[in-house]
């Protein structure tokens, strides 16, 4: 019997032992499954998501909660927005990897197949989207603080007071809506604390006092000849910055504006340097000036006048700076002769404008290139006054002209019409009025002008309209 006993025992452990290990590997198994899947009856908020991967567990949460609209009731009115507007952000890959770690023990996995778990999303805040709609939800008109404001009035810095008021209270505000976020609630309320303006009307005030004897401060800038300038309290309040920083502001002065305005005189007393320009032949020799290049005088010094206003407009002590200049040539231009003006009294280059005064011939013709375009009869200067010769350009012009009436001169013709001059007092210009014998070399012999040519008034006409300044003009006998 004690045999049969000894055996049955044995049938029974054998068959318990099978029996644990049977539980033990089906725990084992659902343990593995459920590090993979979520655990039965697990949900975010209302969002049931029991065995989903965790990748698809991230896409429920994430359709299932979307970007929520909230209405959000401030003292001004209320707002309706995004949720993601406001600065919260429901994290679905967070919640997740929340709810998967949570469950990663024996103990919760044990809990969780009992009783099954509920959770809040896990929610993230943009500090600046949610300072930026914090500031601008809307506030009764008189609610808001206001700091002091500092404007030129046209005379100096004047001082707007400031005003205390009230705020939106950020930190509650903030709270409500991550408390919003994770319950599902589709509005909130927006409530005030009292706030004080950054700038008082006391700082305000001491930092336009300061820039105010700033304005007071001569300045004079001058070109070391004849020209000066001072510029007006207007002009130097367009220099002046306000800095505010903490509950301070601190009046600078902006030297980039100050630059800009020395940049801007400057360039009216510059006399900027002419550009030359000559004609060359096919093998690069020069065969015409038209023009010579002319010197210029730049100013050179303009960094260290606007460091002396810069830093001198702080001390209160006037400031008087003078320009400097640099002397500067004008650069030549080179281009090629017309090879058809080959044997003529100007190499021009092809098209050039370019008038020709045959004093012994009694003409003067219009020539563009090699071309002449008009020949026109004219009288030249007396012997006693002859008409210069040389190369000259047409440096100036008048429709209309006294000429003489002084008494350094003997003569004196009013109205004389279409003048240009080509050198010194020497110009072409219309004489009908007084003048005949165009054409006729002998003339000049009787009636020869003081020096001028004389052309009739109709050609003086063409020619003033045909010409520019700098036509080059060849006089010769």
């Amino acid at each position: 019997m004690s045999t049969l006993f000894a055996s049955t025992t044995r049938r029974v452990v054998a068959a318990a032992s099978v029996t644990a290990l049977v539980i033990l590997g089906a725990f084992a198994g659902s343990f593995a499954y459920f590090r993979a899947h979520a655990l039965p009856r697990t949900q975010v908020g209302a969002i049931d998501i029991s065995g989903l991967t965790p990748s698809d567990a991230v896409t429920a949460v994430a359709s299932g909660f979307g970007d929520p609209e909230i209405t959000v009731s401030a003292p001004g009115g209320d707002i309706t927005v995004p949720l993601s507007e406001t600065g919260v952000v429901l994290d679905a890959e967070e919640t997740v990897d929340h709810i998967f770690s949570d469950s990663a023990s024996v103990g919760s996995f044990l809990g969780g197949l009992v009783s099954g778990s509920s959770y809040s999303p896990q929610v993230h805040i943009n500090d600046k989207t949610f300072t930026k709609f914090a500031a601008e939800l809307p506030l009764a008109d008189t609610a808001e603080p206001a700091d002091a404001q500092i404007a030129f009035d046209g005379n100096s810095f004047a001082v707007t007071p400031s005003r205390s008021g009230e705020a939106i209270d950020e930190e509650s505000l903030q709270q409500a809506l991550v408390d919003a976020a994770k319950t599902g609630a589709t509005a909130v309320t927006a409530s005030t604390i009292h706030a004080e303006p950054s700038i008082s009307t006391e700082v305000a005030q001491a930092a336009a006092d300061q820039a105010n004897t700033w304005l007071a401060t001569p300045i004079t800038v001058n070109d070391g000849d004849q020209m000066e300038t001072t510029p007006d309290a207007a002009t130097k309040s367009s220099w002046i910055t306000f800095a505010s920083d903490a509950e301070r502001l601190t009046p600078a002065v902006d030297r980039d504006a100050v630059k800009s305005w020395v940049e801007d005189y400057a360039k009216t007393t510059n006399i900027e340097p002419g550009q030359g320009i000559r004609n060359l032949d096919a093998s690069g020799k020069v065969v015409a000036t038209v023009i010579e290049p002319t010197k210029g005088w730049v100013v050179s010094n303009a960094d260290v006048i606007t460091d002396a206003i810069v830093g001198g407009l702080p001390l209160k002590e006037a400031i008087t700076a003078t320009f400097d200049y640099k002397e500067q040539t004008g650069e030549w231009t080179e281009r090629q002769a017309d090879p058809a003006t080959e044997g003529m009294r100007y190499r021009a280059a092809p098209g050039e404008k370019w008038v020709e005064i045959d004093i012994g011939g009694a003409t003067v013709t219009a020539y563009e290139g090699a071309k002449p375009v008009y020949t026109f009869p004219v009288v030249a200067g007396k012997a006693s006054t002859p008409t210069i010769e040389g190369e000259y350009n047409v440096y100036l012009q008048y429709e209309k002209q006294d000429m003489g009436c002084t008494p350094e001169w003997s003569y004196c013709a009013k109205d004389v019409p279409w003048v240009s001059y080509f050198t010194g007092s020497y110009a072409l210009h219309g004489s009908s009025s007084w003048q005949s014998g165009f054409g006729d070399p002998a003339t000049r012999y009787v009636q020869g002008s003081a020096g001028c040519v004389n052309m009739r008034d109709e050609d003086a006409n063409t020619l003033f309209h045909w010409v520019d300044i700098g036509t080059k003009v060849i006089s010769h006998s």
